[in-house]
């Protein structure tokens, strides 16, 4: 006779495998994020990951955190949420910016329309930037 918590059991141990699985078929992405406020860099630095991965990039200045997805076979979709210590209300307001980029492609936007904030990013398949 089986125990229907045996069947839970088997359940997670079939949900654990297939995220295992869908994440190994996920790409690895190495992804550079530079931001500037009035043309002075505030951060620039590159982060690798798979597919699906959502990074944290701050320092005493700036925090800067994207997702990255998996739009199709050539598209990545980046949703870019940034925040700015600065004395000033509208650029130290949380922004939001989303950049559709194809690979060793870079784009550089204004960041929710500030004439101010200026984000620069540019992704690859794999572990390094070529």
């Amino acid at each position: 006779m089986s125990s229907p918590i045996g069947g839970f059991y088997l359940n997670a141990q079939y949900r654990e495998k297939a995220a295992r699985v869908e994440l190994a078929t996920k790409p690895e992405l190495t992804v550079r994020t530079c931001i500037e406020l009035d043309n002075a860099t505030m951060i620039d630095d590159t982060r690798c990951g798979r597919a699906g991965f959502e990074c944290l990039l701050n320092n005493d200045r700036v925090s800067v955190c994207f997702i990255a997805e998996l739009i199709s076979s050539e598209v990545v979709k980046f949703t870019y949420n940034v925040s700015i210590s600065h004395t000033n209300s509208e650029i130290a307001q949380p922004m939001q910016q989303v950049l559709n980029l194809t690979a060793g492609e870079q784009l550089s936007v204004l960041v929710a329309g500030s004439e101010r904030v200026k984000l620069t990013a540019s992704f690859n398949y794999g572990k390094s930037m070529t």
